[in-house]
This record gives structure tokens, sequence and C-alpha cells, in this order.
């Protein structure tokens, strides 16, 4: 049932009446504008947001033609794409997924990445209501699921709570370190034990059918490799035209977003070995990112690691077999 001004009124005036929740968002937000200005201090905010712009306004006049060849891309390597009208049909489509893919257990766990889309359609309780247990990995969602509210801001869901709301909820200290550590312990073994890993995408390349991440945990990469299945849920104005456009918007994405001249984890998932304009395209980020003095780990795979140049890195994703590679470029500034 639709909300009515009335009550939607109630509750604007109940959060600015609110002294708590005021001060969580000033002193989030304040920091964050303060960071997003250095950020830009060395990059043409103007021209970054005029290119995107540009960008954007090609890629929607030609949409369903990149819509129909990002799916053909990922339908080529092993994927499927599926295509929903409402949020019932996504959330039946999902569902199913997970139920095929649980092969008969009896509560399988479905791990998941911060997503917008899902928010939107209400996924998790609809997982939930089939005898699933969905568990939030992204530390903020976390928080959220378990006081049983919704995200607040779309980079940081958790905005409205405290690190002590955050305490009484995980039964811990209420210190960063104590409520961190203990993500990850109790999220370990949900990793491991998921049967399907959702989440969101930042991008969706038609030119090679993948699907870019970015974040500042690393969790994505865990719910989109260790699990049998991957779901990405996204709207199809995530799609772009090429990684040229990935690139372009990855200059800007981190430093508007976060305050980040990168973020610490971008992640490119693919079905496939990525081959020639993909590994160039990399390298290509990868060079302005260094150009930016900041140190690169690359993560071929769940178990390769490589901390040499950029050219050793392409040589190496240029000489393995495998047929599933996903790698990920980890910039710490």
């Amino acid at each position: 049932m639709p909300e009515s001004r009335r009550h939607f009124a109630g509750r604007v005036n109940r959060a600015l009446d609110d002294d708590r929740l005021q001060g969580a968002l000033i002193h989030a937000m304040t920091g964050l504008r303060s960071r997003r200005d250095a950020a830009f201090k060395n990059f043409d905010f103007a021209a970054g947001r005029a290119d995107l712009k540009d960008r954007r306004r090609a890629n929607l006049e030609r949409l369903p033609e990149l819509v129909e060849a990002f799916a053909e891309r990922l339908e080529a390597v092993g994927g499927k794409a599926h295509y929903a009208k409402s949020a019932a049909e996504a959330r039946e489509i999902v569902g199913q997924i997970c139920w095929n893919a649980a092969g008969g257990q009896q509560r399988p766990v479905v791990t998941k990445v911060k997503s917008m889309a899902g928010e939107e359609i209400e996924l998790n309780p609809y997982l939930e209501s089939l005898g699933m247990e969905v568990v939030e990995t992204d530390l903020g969602e976390r928080m959220v699921q378990l006081t049983h509210t919704h995200p607040s801001h779309i980079i940081a869901p958790a905005i409205h709570l405290t690190k002590e709301d955050a305490a009484r909820v995980f039964g811990t200290e209420p210190t960063v370190e104590a409520i961190q550590a203990f993500a990850r312990e109790s999220l370990r073994q949900k990793f491991i034990s998921a049967a399907v890993g959702i989440s969101g995408a930042n991008m969706a390349i038609a030119e090679t059918g993948t699907i870019v991440l970015v974040t500042n945990e690393g969790n994505a990469d865990l719910t989109t490799t260790l699990p049998p299945v991957h779901i990405a849920v996204f709207g199809i104005d995530k799609v772009v035209a090429s990684l040229d456009d990935a690139v372009a918007m990855l200059r800007m994405l981190p430093r508007s977003g976060t305050g980040q001249v990168f973020s610490f984890m971008s992640s490119e998932v693919s079905s496939e070995k990525p081959q020639g304009l993909m590994v160039e395209r990399i390298a290509e980020m990868a060079r302005d990112v260094k150009a930016r003095g900041l140190k690169l780990l690359w993560v071929l795979g769940p178990a390769v690691v490589h901390t040499g140049s950029v050219d050793a890195f392409c040589a190496l994703v240029r000489s393995r077999n495998t047929a599933v590679t996903i790698f990920f470029l980890l910039a710490v500034m």
C-alpha cells in the first residue's frame, strides 16, 4: 500500500527530531564531502562529468542493442540472461535458480552483496519465505539486516546507525575493530557453505559480457567466486557499451561516491578466459592507477596472487588455459 503524505511527513519530522540520528548523519556526510573534495583536487570534475554524460546519452540511444549484445556475449560463454517485467517476476526467477542450485538442501545459504535492485524488489524476504537463509555480507547491509531496518544511503546503507547500534546487534564491544572481527568470523563459514551468491552490478559491459563490481570490503569477490552459482541482479540502465566506458566510469565513481581516487576492490567478473581487448583495457586501467601513485595487487581466480608489473600480469592471464577466469584489481592508497 502506498504511504500517505501525512504518514511520510510524520516520519520525516521524527527523524529530524532524533538527535542521535542527526549526529550520525552529520558525522558521516561531513567526512564524505571533505574526502570527495580532496579526491577531485587533481582531476577535472566538470570535464569528467561531461564525458560520462556524453557516453550515457550515446548508450541510451542504443540501449536495446547493447542489452542484446551483453546477453549474447554472456550466453556465448555459458552464462544465462533473464528478463523480468516486474518485481514479482524477478523474485520468482531468482528464487527458482536458488532452489535448483540448492540441490535438495533443507535451508540453503544464499550470500548477498549490496544490491539496490535486490532491495527495491524486496528479494530478501521473498527468499526467506521460501525457507532460505539469506546473509548480507556487506558490513553495513548486515547491520541493517539484523536491526530489521532498511538501507538509508546508496553507498553507506547503515549511515543511520552508530557503532554502538552495531555492537548491540553483534554482541561486541563498541569499537570498529571488534565489530569487524566479529563480522569476519561469523561470515566466513557462510561464504564457504553458500549454494548461491547474489550481487548487483555497477556496470555490465556489452563488449565483453562481463559485470563490474566496485567495493571496499572484498565481500563481493567471496560472494561471486565461492558459491557454485552467481546471480547478478541489475537494471538494464547498468549496461555500457565498452570497457573504455567502464574505465571512464571508474575514474569518476570512487571519487564522487566515497572520496577515493580508486576503490580498494574493482572486480571484473567473467565466465571465460579474458581475451585480447579485455586484457589490454585492464592493462590500461592498471597503468592509470599506478600513475597516480597507488600500489597494485592482482588476484587471478580464487588462488593466484600476483604483485608484479602490469605487463607480467597480462602475460600470466594470456598463459592460463582455464575456461573460467575471474580477476580483480586491488588498489591501496
